[in-house]
């Protein structure tokens, strides 16, 4: 069965391998299915998109820093920082986590939680759920003061090194291996 969507919006299974179908007067046409990305692939996407807040707030630090700053440019600066901040998705990590814990948790009370594949899952589960702890926990309001807004940020910088090295640490065991 594949999803077709109409240019309305209306959606309907068919099973067809056609690339656009006609009902009841409508034309449909077929949704492609995403494209399967690895668990390794799926976190560094994550480590990514980590990276790329941490370095544009290391910038934004870098700009608050200039002794002779406008005041309407600090405010700015700081609603930036705010933005980047309250806009990091946590919803690939929290999946990851999801998926590590209950492979970790399926493997638990079987003779399989004497294996290294077990430790290897466990170890993971720990590390997404340390990255997850902290992007949940990282605070998106700043000061509106300078030098406390620089200190925040500088935290939260901290708090984003700490998480995406908790990431690269992660190691993502293979099903059959």
């Amino acid at each position: 069965m594949s999803l077709f969507k109409s240019d309305d919006g209306e959606e309907i299974y068919e099973k067809s391998r056609k690339k656009t179908i006609e009902k009841n007067g409508k034309i449909y046409k077929r949704v492609p299915s995403p494209k399967y990305q690895s668990r390794s692939s799926r976190c560094g996407d994550v480590i990514s998109n980590l990276e790329s807040a941490k370095d544009s707030l290391e910038n934004i630090v870098s700009e608050l820093s200039e002794e002779d700053i406008a005041s309407e440019t600090v405010v700015e600066k700081i609603e930036e920082a705010e933005e980047i901040l309250s806009g990091i998705d946590s919803g690939e990590l929290k999946s990851l986590q999801s998926e590590m814990e209950d492979w970790r948790d399926n493997m638990s009370g079987t003779n399989l939680e004497s294996t290294s594949k077990f430790e290897t899952v466990s170890e993971c589960a720990d590390y997404l759920s340390s990255a997850s702890d902290g992007l949940s926990s990282m605070n998106s309001e700043l000061s509106e003061e300078k030098d406390s807004a620089i200190s925040e940020i500088e935290d939260q910088i901290s708090n984003l090194e700490e998480m995406i090295g908790n990431l690269e640490s992660c190691e993502f065991p293979g099903m059959f291996g």
